[in-house]
């Protein structure tokens, strides 16, 4: 199987400074390439030379923190951002404190322009004038949104597809183990 794949490197800066890219090593296997072969791995200066033999192995975050493709990922709950226009005075604080931009002003009245990018500060109310203030924060607690930052070797939709593999074979193997239980004969 495709567990391993060997690269070598070997360049010299002949007149000048030189970036070495992830293109400049050469395959064992041509079928296993980096994600880019514009990924830099050194600068060479006039004179300077690098040989080397590079191993990837296939693997899992779980076992190693170098199989981790993700250098962030988070998750929140949708927010939900309501106004009671037949009490708000269309001043505008909540438009200007905003940190994400979430209000814009609009035909005399402001409108929630950005609901998805709310953070749940709640900096809108605590600026209010209006007693109680006529702006409502809360969350759908039965939608998340995730956010997941690649560090580059793997694009967010082949993190997350292969997240989601992962996923259905825990969950094959949890199932077959539950089976063999319910399915066990019961001793007397």
């Amino acid at each position: 199987p495709l567990c391993k794949a060997i690269r070598t490197l070997d360049v010299q800066a002949d007149s000048g400074v030189r970036t070495v890219y992830s293109g400049d090593l050469i395959p064992e296997n041509p079928n296993i390439a980096p994600i880019s072969d514009r990924i830099p791995i050194v600068k060479l200066a006039r004179g300077q030379r690098i040989r080397l033999e590079a191993y990837a192995k296939l693997g899992r975050g779980k076992v190693h923190a170098k199989w981790q493709p993700v250098s962030a990922c988070t998750y929140r709950y949708k927010p939900i951002v309501r106004i009671d226009y037949s009490r708000c005075n269309a001043c505008g604080k909540c438009a200007e404190i905003c940190p994400r931009r979430v209000f814009v002003e609009e035909d005399g009245k402001v409108v929630v322009a950005r609901e998805m990018e709310c953070i749940l500060c709640t900096d809108c109310i605590k600026v209010c004038d209006v007693k109680p203030p006529p702006i409502q924060i809360s969350w759908d607690d039965s939608v998340f949104i995730f956010y997941v930052e690649s560090v580059g070797s793997l694009s967010v939709e082949r993190i997350i597809f292969e997240a989601l593999k992962i996923y259905e074979e825990k969950f094959m193997e949890f199932m077959n183990l539950l089976e063999g239980l319910v399915n066990e004969p019961k001793k007397d």
